[in-house]
């Protein structure tokens, strides 16, 4: 998959997946293009503009047969769940609408897939809602109609949950491990460094809320999926 139209998205204004006509200017706005920038506008966007377009007109029950080829649905869902588990706030169901993420069409292949990029508003809130803004974005609040997606992405945040609590050899689960050995490998650097845009003790003060998130998320995770 090295040969793929790679697309950087650019956050112009809040957007919620809504169609924004057949022309091709407000895509390329939104999409902008990394590879294969050669090809002409209908080429490289006009894909686009048409997985657009049916997320807003297709019925739900169509998703699968018609849309699915052109986005993988299954991977969206399971991106979204990842997020929401780590209580992304400005991902892909974002606060002020989607952001932060490259979209990809495979090479030799009309399917497009979704693909993470700073993510920096994660650890929000142990208590951030495992359907935080699922009715907003049309592409996703539609996903979620269909059984076999909906099930799917509940699957995720429990495997996910189930992942954060494995333990690692010692008394913590991954995460918390896996937060503790990384904020480790910063705190020395960061008390060395004068020109450091934080103090130690607000480091110190988020350093514990990200354990506490790594300690407690799952639990609530666990305790409000559907039963």
């Amino acid at each position: 998959q090295n040969d793929g139209y790679l697309f950087e998205y650019n956050y112009l204004d809040r957007w919620l997946f809504s169609h924004l006509g057949d022309r091709l200017d407000p895509y390329t706005e939104k999409f902008d293009i990394k590879t294969h920038e050669d090809k002409s506008k209908e080429t490289i966007w006009r894909p686009i503009e048409e997985i657009v377009r049916l997320a807003n007109q297709l019925r739900s029950d169509r998703f699968m047969e018609q849309l699915d080829p052109k986005i993988d649905l299954r991977q969206m869902v399971r991106f979204v769940a990842v997020q929401n588990f780590l209580a992304e706030n400005d991902g892909l169901l974002g606060y002020d609408g989607m952001n932060n993420f490259y979209l990809y069409r495979k090479e030799n292949s009309d399917q497009h897939v979704f693909i993470a990029w700073d993510d920096d508003n994660s650890f929000s809130g142990i208590d951030f809602a495992l359907d935080t803004r699922h009715d907003e974005n049309v592409l996703f609040r539609k996903a979620m109609e269909v059984r076999e997606l909906r099930d799917l992405y509940y699957e995720t945040l429990e495997e996910a949950a189930r992942i954060a609590e494995t333990p690692d050899g010692s008394d913590l689960g991954w995460l918390e491990s896996e937060v503790r050995r990384r904020l480790d490998l910063v705190e020395e650097p960061l008390a060395d460094d004068p020109n450091k845009p934080y103090t130690m003790d607000g480091f110190q003060h988020n350093r514990d809320a990200m354990i506490q998130f790594a300690r407690e998320r799952s639990r609530f995770v666990n305790s409000n999926l559907p039963r």
